[in-house]
């Protein structure tokens, strides 16, 4: 169920993950604040995330799938040399879990009327982009992407 949904988060942030965020999206030149998933990086090999957050649920040369928690997975996504180019980080249920807008795009994001939120962050020097996208309503969801550029 989970893989279901993450993955279905990521195809619904289609736009995002390619580059097409929309008014939401802004460059900026100060340092991000949300700069690594559990200890892994962008740029770090497969190995080294794979250490970092232990044996996958799933594996393969491109991405890896991880549950480290009830109600949180992530996928972990490789470039052609085998190092982290994407992390997705999706949590559902208690979503209080879950990082808040301000510690991963440095600033509260306004609630649109549905409940719903989405802020996407470039850094250009540091050579990747930040999204947190909140889904409310029954079933809550947050999800948290952070991608090379």
């Amino acid at each position: 169920m989970f893989s279901f949904l993450l993955s279905a988060g990521v195809v619904c942030l289609g736009g995002v993950i390619n580059g097409s965020a929309g008014a939401s999206a802004v460059s900026v030149n100060v340092d991000p604040v949300f700069k690594a998933y559990r200890g892994v990086k962008l740029g770090m090999t497969a190995s080294e995330a794979r250490s970092a957050l232990g044996d996958p649920k799933e594996k393969s040369d491109t991405e890896d799938l991880y549950q480290p928690a009830d109600g949180e997975e992530a996928r972990v996504f490789y470039d052609e040399a085998g190092k982290v180019r994407a992390i997705s980080v999706m949590y559902t249920g208690d979503i209080s879990k879950a990082p808040t807008a301000k510690a991963v795009v440095g600033e509260d994001v306004p609630a649109r009327e549905d409940g719903g939120m989405f802020k996407r962050v470039e850094y250009e020097k540091q050579g990747y982009w930040v999204s947190y996208v909140k889904v409310a309503g029954d079933n809550p969801m947050i999800v948290i992407t952070m991608q090379a550029i």
